[in-house]
């Protein structure tokens, strides 16, 4: 599923239009982005946590 298929379901369950819905649905990307640019858990009940786990570098391979 992606951004359109959500907004399209979003719109029609909440009779919002999809100009509406997608401006909610930016925000509350936003949100959720300055809030891990922040160093912030996002916590939603019911859906999931969002954080960023910090990883060592590595020297990628090309298989060829």
């Amino acid at each position: 599923m992606n951004k359109k298929e959500i907004v399209n379901l979003v719109s029609e369950r909440t009779g919002h239009s999809k100009k509406d819905t997608t401006e909610m649905l930016d925000t509350i990307f936003s949100v959720i982005t300055e809030g891990l640019k922040n160093g912030d858990s996002v916590k939603i009940p019911d859906f999931g946590v969002f954080n960023v786990n910090e990883r060592m570098q590595y020297t990628g391979r090309n298989p060829n």
